[in-house]
């Protein structure tokens, strides 16, 4: 029932959805509600909702967060809904989380990186770049893809020839988001690689990238 209403705009639901995350016996609920805050979150962080609905539903998400006797996965869902939300305390429960001893944690700390916009993470991430973990680089290509710093545009073209196929194409996607002269070269230069998932994903990149940058070519 809550991820049936993923999309709905009613503030009336927040505090409901608030309760279910403290309170629900159920993980899974708490999960599904912790993810539907974060549709929210992200209102409230574009100014769509007035300010004290982002004090509370930051406060929420930061209680659970913060909660030990939570479980990991109700606790990292509630970080990554928080992570848009350009409060004090988010950047603090995002290096907790990287600082954590829990690998699922510090993964939900890269992805939370990425939800900030913020190229203050961006260190981090390409010390990341360098895990062992392949879902660790995975979310590191999504990250810098959201924050959309150019620099890291030679770092992403590395993985390209990484072992995990997934981190591969999540580079190129990257690659199209982040755009500009190099990454179209770099998405080029895979159009000749021997790989039909490769060439496949790069010029999918370079198909929205070009129409990202004339808007006019697209066919309605």
């Amino acid at each position: 029932a809550i991820e049936g209403l993923w999309e709905s705009e009613d503030t009336s639901l927040i505090n409901t959805f608030i309760d279910l995350l403290e309170q629900d016996s159920s993980e899974a609920v708490q999960v599904a509600a912790a993810q539907t805050l974060g549709h929210f979150a992200l209102m409230a962080e574009f100014g769509t909702l007035p300010a004290d609905y982002k004090t509370r539903i930051g406060q929420a998400l930061l209680e659970i967060f913060n909660d030990e006797a939570k479980s990991v996965t109700v606790r990292r869902r509630a970080l990554e809904s928080l992570a848009p939300l350009s409060l004090p305390e988010t950047a603090i429960a995002i290096d907790r989380a990287y600082q954590d001893d829990d690998p699922k944690l510090k993964t939900s700390a890269l992805y939370a990186m990425g939800k900030t916009c913020d190229p203050v993470w961006l260190d981090i991430l390409l010390t990341e770049m360098e895990s062992d973990m392949a879902e660790v680089r995975y979310e590191v290509c999504h990250a810098c893809a959201e924050i959309g710093e150019m620099d890291t545009i030679p770092h992403l073209a590395g993985l390209i020839n990484d072992p995990d196929t997934e981190v591969q194409l999540a580079a190129i996607q990257a690659l199209g988001i982040i755009g500009g002269t190099e990454a179209k070269e770099y998405l080029e230069e895979c159009l000749e690689n021997p790989n039909d998932t490769i060439t496949e994903a790069a010029q999918v990149a370079l198909d929205e990238l070009t129409s990202d940058e004339n808007p006019s070519s697209l066919n309605f």
